[in-house]
Protein backbone atom coordinates (compact mmCIF):
# COMPACT_ATOMS: atom_id res chain seq x y z
CA UNK A 1 0.00 0.00 0.00
CA UNK A 2 1.70 3.47 -0.87
CA UNK A 3 1.72 5.88 1.90
CA UNK A 4 0.49 9.45 1.03
CA UNK A 5 2.14 12.69 2.22
CA UNK A 6 -0.41 13.96 4.89
CA UNK A 7 -2.53 17.17 4.14
CA UNK A 8 -4.54 19.10 5.60
CA UNK A 9 -7.53 16.70 5.23
CA UNK A 10 -6.25 13.66 7.44
CA UNK A 11 -7.84 14.68 11.10
CA UNK A 12 -8.28 13.00 14.35
CA UNK A 13 -10.88 13.37 16.71
CA UNK A 14 -10.14 15.80 19.47
CA UNK A 15 -11.09 12.45 22.12
CA UNK A 16 -7.66 11.45 21.65
CA UNK A 17 -5.50 14.74 22.14
CA UNK A 18 -7.14 15.59 25.13
CA UNK A 19 -6.10 12.36 26.42
CA UNK A 20 -2.63 12.67 25.82
CA UNK A 21 -3.06 16.14 27.49
CA UNK A 22 -4.64 15.21 30.77
CA UNK A 23 -1.82 12.35 30.62
CA UNK A 24 0.64 14.84 30.54
CA UNK A 25 -0.78 16.66 33.08
CA UNK A 26 -0.84 13.20 35.47
CA UNK A 27 3.04 13.91 34.61
CA UNK A 28 3.64 17.04 35.75
CA UNK A 29 4.23 18.41 32.03
CA UNK A 30 2.89 22.03 31.15
CA UNK A 31 0.24 20.19 28.81
CA UNK A 32 -1.50 23.43 27.62
CA UNK A 33 1.73 24.99 27.05
CA UNK A 34 3.05 22.34 24.60
CA UNK A 35 -0.95 22.39 23.22
CA UNK A 36 -0.38 26.38 22.24
CA UNK A 37 3.31 25.53 20.90
CA UNK A 38 1.12 23.52 18.90
CA UNK A 39 -1.07 26.01 17.86
CA UNK A 40 -3.86 24.57 19.83
CA UNK A 41 -5.95 25.29 23.02
CA UNK A 42 -7.97 23.39 25.65
CA UNK A 43 -11.07 25.49 24.40
CA UNK A 44 -10.86 24.35 20.69
CA UNK A 45 -10.00 20.74 22.30
CA UNK A 46 -13.39 20.88 24.16
CA UNK A 47 -15.10 22.39 21.00
CA UNK A 48 -13.73 21.95 17.55
CA UNK A 49 -16.20 18.84 15.94
CA UNK A 50 -13.45 18.67 12.74
CA UNK A 51 -10.57 17.16 13.99
CA UNK A 52 -7.27 17.85 14.18
CA UNK A 53 -5.01 17.38 10.92
CA UNK A 54 -2.04 15.68 11.69
CA UNK A 55 0.96 18.51 11.15
CA UNK A 56 -0.54 19.79 14.84
CA UNK A 57 -0.81 16.31 16.07
CA UNK A 58 2.34 15.66 14.62
CA UNK A 59 4.25 18.45 16.52
CA UNK A 60 2.04 17.68 19.72
CA UNK A 61 3.55 14.34 20.11
CA UNK A 62 6.90 15.28 19.65
CA UNK A 63 7.00 18.04 22.25
CA UNK A 64 5.33 15.19 24.62
CA UNK A 65 8.14 12.04 23.72
CA UNK A 66 10.61 15.29 24.86
CA UNK A 67 9.12 16.96 27.37
CA UNK A 68 7.95 13.47 28.90
CA UNK A 69 11.57 11.03 28.15
CA UNK A 70 8.53 8.40 27.81
CA UNK A 71 8.85 6.88 24.38
CA UNK A 72 6.01 3.86 25.26
CA UNK A 73 3.71 7.17 25.90
CA UNK A 74 1.87 6.04 23.14
CA UNK A 75 0.52 2.97 25.04
CA UNK A 76 -0.24 4.75 27.94
CA UNK A 77 -2.35 7.14 25.97
CA UNK A 78 -4.46 4.23 24.29
CA UNK A 79 -4.59 2.33 27.64
CA UNK A 80 -6.66 5.54 28.82
CA UNK A 81 -8.88 5.17 25.87
CA UNK A 82 -11.91 3.23 27.18
CA UNK A 83 -14.32 2.29 24.69
CA UNK A 84 -16.68 5.49 25.60
CA UNK A 85 -14.22 7.36 24.22
CA UNK A 86 -14.86 6.46 20.90
CA UNK A 87 -18.55 8.05 20.76
CA UNK A 88 -21.20 6.27 19.09
CA UNK A 89 -18.40 3.78 17.46
CA UNK A 90 -17.93 3.04 21.21
CA UNK A 91 -21.27 2.56 22.20
CA UNK A 92 -22.16 -0.27 19.65
CA UNK A 93 -18.54 -2.11 20.15
CA UNK A 94 -19.57 -2.22 23.68
CA UNK A 95 -23.48 -3.27 23.06
CA UNK A 96 -22.52 -5.96 20.33
CA UNK A 97 -23.20 -9.97 20.68
CA UNK A 98 -19.37 -11.18 20.67
CA UNK A 99 -16.46 -10.38 19.54
CA UNK A 100 -16.17 -11.17 16.42
CA UNK A 101 -19.42 -8.52 15.70
CA UNK A 102 -17.61 -5.51 18.32
CA UNK A 103 -14.27 -5.87 16.27
CA UNK A 104 -16.26 -5.90 12.82
CA UNK A 105 -18.34 -3.15 13.89
CA UNK A 106 -15.34 -1.03 14.96
CA UNK A 107 -13.54 -2.07 11.91
CA UNK A 108 -16.24 -0.70 9.79
CA UNK A 109 -16.97 3.02 11.54
CA UNK A 110 -12.88 3.23 12.81
CA UNK A 111 -12.56 6.34 9.68
CA UNK A 112 -15.06 8.13 11.74
CA UNK A 113 -12.51 8.51 14.24
CA UNK A 114 -8.91 8.87 12.56
CA UNK A 115 -8.58 8.96 8.89
CA UNK A 116 -4.50 8.19 9.24
CA UNK A 117 -4.75 4.42 8.88
CA UNK A 118 -7.10 2.01 7.21
CA UNK A 119 -8.78 -1.01 9.32
CA UNK A 120 -9.28 -4.26 7.84
CA UNK A 121 -10.98 -7.45 9.64
CA UNK A 122 -10.76 -10.83 7.14
CA UNK A 123 -10.64 -14.25 7.98
CA UNK A 124 -7.77 -16.65 7.98
CA UNK A 125 -7.23 -20.12 9.55
CA UNK A 126 -8.45 -20.86 12.79
CA UNK A 127 -9.77 -17.18 13.15
CA UNK A 128 -9.35 -14.06 12.06
CA UNK A 129 -7.18 -10.66 11.41
CA UNK A 130 -7.48 -7.37 12.40
CA UNK A 131 -4.82 -5.34 10.55
CA UNK A 132 -4.11 -1.38 10.55
CA UNK A 133 -2.59 0.02 7.39
CA UNK A 134 -1.18 3.93 7.66
CA UNK A 135 -2.51 5.97 4.78
CA UNK A 136 -0.19 8.55 5.14
CA UNK A 137 3.12 8.78 5.47
CA UNK A 138 3.16 9.22 9.55
CA UNK A 139 7.27 10.05 9.91
CA UNK A 140 8.56 10.31 13.50
CA UNK A 141 5.08 9.83 15.15
CA UNK A 142 4.77 6.41 13.01
CA UNK A 143 5.71 4.40 16.55
CA UNK A 144 3.73 6.50 19.01
CA UNK A 145 0.44 6.24 16.92
CA UNK A 146 0.73 2.88 16.39
CA UNK A 147 1.70 2.15 19.77
CA UNK A 148 -1.58 3.81 20.69
CA UNK A 149 -3.60 1.65 18.32
CA UNK A 150 -2.20 -1.01 19.90
CA UNK A 151 -3.59 -0.10 23.56
CA UNK A 152 -6.84 1.08 22.05
CA UNK A 153 -7.30 -2.66 20.53
CA UNK A 154 -6.14 -4.51 23.54
CA UNK A 155 -8.91 -2.09 25.96
CA UNK A 156 -11.51 -2.61 23.31
CA UNK A 157 -10.82 -6.51 23.54
CA UNK A 158 -10.21 -7.03 26.66
CA UNK A 159 -13.76 -5.29 27.45
CA UNK A 160 -15.77 -6.70 25.63
CA UNK A 161 -14.84 -10.11 27.26
CA UNK A 162 -14.41 -9.36 30.43
CA UNK A 163 -11.29 -10.84 30.92
CA UNK A 164 -7.38 -10.78 28.67
CA UNK A 165 -7.69 -12.17 25.92
CA UNK A 166 -4.06 -14.62 26.54
CA UNK A 167 -4.72 -16.48 23.23
CA UNK A 168 -4.45 -13.57 20.89
CA UNK A 169 -1.63 -12.91 18.84
CA UNK A 170 -0.33 -9.37 17.98
CA UNK A 171 2.43 -8.23 15.07
CA UNK A 172 3.57 -5.27 16.54
CA UNK A 173 5.22 -2.58 13.81
CA UNK A 174 8.32 -1.72 15.68
CA UNK A 175 11.81 -3.85 16.55
CA UNK A 176 11.58 -4.97 20.20
CA UNK A 177 12.19 -1.97 22.20
CA UNK A 178 14.27 -2.03 25.90
CA UNK A 179 11.15 -1.36 27.57
CA UNK A 180 9.10 -4.05 26.11
CA UNK A 181 7.91 -4.70 29.36
CA UNK A 182 5.30 -1.96 29.16
CA UNK A 183 3.89 -4.38 26.19
CA UNK A 184 3.48 -6.94 27.68
CA UNK A 185 1.42 -5.92 30.88
CA UNK A 186 -0.71 -4.63 28.88
CA UNK A 187 -1.33 -7.94 26.45
CA UNK A 188 -1.32 -11.09 27.86
CA UNK A 189 -1.46 -12.61 24.57
CA UNK A 190 1.78 -13.46 22.11
CA UNK A 191 3.21 -10.34 20.69
CA UNK A 192 6.01 -10.80 17.56
CA UNK A 193 7.70 -7.20 16.99
CA UNK A 194 9.45 -6.41 13.62
CA UNK A 195 6.12 -6.71 11.59
CA UNK A 196 5.47 -3.99 8.99
CA UNK A 197 1.86 -3.43 10.18
CA UNK A 198 -0.57 -4.00 13.32
CA UNK A 199 -2.01 -7.09 12.70
CA UNK A 200 -4.75 -8.96 15.55
CA UNK A 201 -4.84 -12.41 14.76
CA UNK A 202 -7.91 -13.51 16.73
CA UNK A 203 -8.79 -17.30 17.44
CA UNK A 204 -12.65 -18.83 16.78
CA UNK A 205 -12.91 -19.16 20.18
CA UNK A 206 -12.14 -15.80 21.43
CA UNK A 207 -14.25 -14.28 18.55
CA UNK A 208 -17.58 -16.29 19.55
CA UNK A 209 -17.31 -15.14 23.14
CA UNK A 210 -20.02 -13.03 23.99
CA UNK A 211 -19.83 -9.42 25.40
CA UNK A 212 -20.58 -8.91 29.04
CA UNK A 213 -22.31 -5.60 28.04
CA UNK A 214 -24.27 -6.91 25.31
CA UNK A 215 -27.86 -5.11 24.57
CA UNK A 216 -29.33 -5.41 21.34
CA UNK A 217 -31.67 -2.49 20.63
CA UNK A 218 -28.94 -0.71 21.90
CA UNK A 219 -26.55 -1.77 18.88
CA UNK A 220 -29.28 -1.52 16.85
CA UNK A 221 -29.84 2.32 17.47
CA UNK A 222 -25.79 3.01 17.78
CA UNK A 223 -25.36 0.91 14.92
CA UNK A 224 -27.97 3.03 12.79
CA UNK A 225 -26.41 6.47 14.19
CA UNK A 226 -22.78 5.33 12.96
CA UNK A 227 -24.18 4.20 9.46
CA UNK A 228 -25.95 8.19 9.18
CA UNK A 229 -22.42 9.33 10.28
CA UNK A 230 -20.68 7.64 8.07
CA UNK A 231 -23.22 8.64 5.15
CA UNK A 232 -22.62 12.55 6.33
CA UNK A 233 -18.84 11.57 6.57
CA UNK A 234 -19.04 10.66 2.90
CA UNK A 235 -21.09 13.54 1.85
CA UNK A 236 -20.91 14.37 -2.04
CA UNK A 237 -24.49 15.88 -2.68
CA UNK A 238 -28.09 15.35 -2.32
CA UNK A 239 -28.20 11.54 -3.12
CA UNK A 240 -26.02 11.17 0.43
CA UNK A 241 -28.26 13.71 2.19
CA UNK A 242 -31.42 11.38 1.13
CA UNK A 243 -29.35 8.85 2.24
CA UNK A 244 -28.28 10.03 6.24
CA UNK A 245 -31.99 11.17 6.15
CA UNK A 246 -33.11 7.83 5.56
CA UNK A 247 -30.79 6.11 7.65
CA UNK A 248 -31.69 7.63 10.70
CA UNK A 249 -35.21 6.83 10.45
CA UNK A 250 -36.55 4.28 12.86
CA UNK A 251 -39.83 2.59 12.50
CA UNK A 252 -41.34 4.96 9.62
CA UNK A 253 -39.22 6.01 6.57
CA UNK A 254 -40.45 9.81 5.08
CA UNK A 255 -42.01 10.40 2.02
CA UNK A 256 -39.98 12.26 -0.86
CA UNK A 257 -42.20 15.54 0.02
CA UNK A 258 -41.01 14.65 3.82
CA UNK A 259 -37.19 14.42 2.99
CA UNK A 260 -37.26 17.20 0.50
CA UNK A 261 -39.38 19.64 3.62
CA UNK A 262 -36.11 18.66 5.80
CA UNK A 263 -33.78 19.81 3.09
CA UNK A 264 -35.60 22.99 2.78
CA UNK A 265 -36.82 22.12 -1.07
CA UNK A 266 -39.33 21.67 -3.14
CA UNK A 267 -39.70 17.55 -3.92
CA UNK A 268 -39.79 18.36 -7.53
CA UNK A 269 -36.10 20.01 -6.74
CA UNK A 270 -34.90 17.42 -4.90
CA UNK A 271 -35.63 15.43 -8.06
CA UNK A 272 -34.08 17.41 -10.21
CA UNK A 273 -30.97 17.04 -8.31
CA UNK A 274 -30.95 13.56 -7.99
CA UNK A 275 -31.48 12.98 -11.31
CA UNK A 276 -28.49 15.11 -11.93
CA UNK A 277 -26.22 12.34 -9.62
CA UNK A 278 -27.71 9.72 -11.81
CA UNK A 279 -30.58 8.99 -9.03
CA UNK A 280 -33.45 8.62 -7.27
CA UNK A 281 -35.59 8.85 -4.00
CA UNK A 282 -36.70 5.05 -4.59
CA UNK A 283 -33.35 3.99 -5.43
CA UNK A 284 -32.00 5.54 -2.49
CA UNK A 285 -35.26 3.93 -0.11
CA UNK A 286 -33.89 0.34 -1.80
CA UNK A 287 -30.42 0.77 -0.72
CA UNK A 288 -31.28 1.40 2.60
CA UNK A 289 -33.81 -0.79 3.40
CA UNK A 290 -31.59 -3.70 1.39
CA UNK A 291 -28.64 -2.90 3.60
CA UNK A 292 -31.13 -2.77 6.58
CA UNK A 293 -33.33 -6.06 5.99
CA UNK A 294 -29.62 -8.26 5.15
CA UNK A 295 -28.13 -6.54 8.83
CA UNK A 296 -31.47 -8.09 10.62
CA UNK A 297 -31.58 -11.06 8.95
CA UNK A 298 -27.79 -12.18 9.39
CA UNK A 299 -27.72 -10.41 13.03
CA UNK A 300 -30.54 -10.87 14.58
CA UNK A 301 -33.20 -13.28 15.58
CA UNK A 302 -36.54 -11.05 14.63
CA UNK A 303 -39.29 -13.05 12.78
CA UNK A 304 -39.50 -12.43 9.01
CA UNK A 305 -42.82 -10.66 9.82
CA UNK A 306 -40.97 -8.45 12.57
CA UNK A 307 -38.20 -7.39 9.97
CA UNK A 308 -40.79 -6.65 7.31
CA UNK A 309 -43.17 -4.43 9.59
CA UNK A 310 -39.76 -2.74 10.78
CA UNK A 311 -39.24 -1.90 7.10
CA UNK A 312 -42.26 -0.24 6.20
CA UNK A 313 -43.73 -3.50 4.50
CA UNK A 314 -47.62 -3.93 5.28
CA UNK A 315 -47.16 -7.05 3.46
CA UNK A 316 -44.53 -10.15 4.46
CA UNK A 317 -44.84 -11.79 0.92
CA UNK A 318 -44.37 -8.55 -0.82
CA UNK A 319 -41.16 -7.97 1.67
CA UNK A 320 -40.28 -11.37 0.69
CA UNK A 321 -40.43 -10.96 -2.92
CA UNK A 322 -38.30 -7.92 -2.92
CA UNK A 323 -35.80 -9.73 -1.26
CA UNK A 324 -35.33 -12.12 -3.42
CA UNK A 325 -34.96 -9.46 -6.22
CA UNK A 326 -32.56 -7.75 -3.63
CA UNK A 327 -30.43 -10.94 -2.97
CA UNK A 328 -31.60 -13.82 -5.59
CA UNK A 329 -32.65 -15.91 -2.54
CA UNK A 330 -35.39 -15.43 -0.08
CA UNK A 331 -35.21 -14.62 3.58
CA UNK A 332 -35.11 -17.88 5.25
CA UNK A 333 -32.36 -18.75 2.81
CA UNK A 334 -30.50 -15.53 3.83
CA UNK A 335 -30.94 -16.25 7.73
CA UNK A 336 -29.50 -20.34 7.05
CA UNK A 337 -25.96 -18.79 5.52
CA UNK A 338 -26.85 -19.52 1.86
CA UNK A 339 -24.47 -17.59 -0.56
CA UNK A 340 -25.80 -14.55 -1.58
CA UNK A 341 -26.05 -12.99 -5.58
CA UNK A 342 -24.98 -9.55 -4.87
CA UNK A 343 -25.33 -9.19 -8.77
CA UNK A 344 -28.79 -9.09 -8.16
CA UNK A 345 -28.97 -6.38 -5.44
CA UNK A 346 -30.90 -3.22 -5.63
Amino acid sequence: MKLTTPHVAARANPAYVRLLRNLLRSLKVDADALLAAAGLSWNQLSKDPQGIGYATVDMLIQASLVATQRPWIGLEVGSAADPSTHGQVGSAVLASSDLRQALETFVRFACLRSDYFEWRFSAEPGGAALNIRERIDLGPSREFLNDLLFSVHIRIIETVIGHPAETLVVDVPREQPPWVEEFTKRCSGKLRFGAATLTFHVPDALLGLPCVTSDGRAYESAFRECEALLAAFNDSGSAQQVRTILLTASAVYPTLVEVAARLHVTPQTLMRRLKREACTYQKILDEVRSSRALWYLQNTKLSVEEIAARLGYVDTSNFSRTVRRWFGISPLEIRSGAVINRSTSG
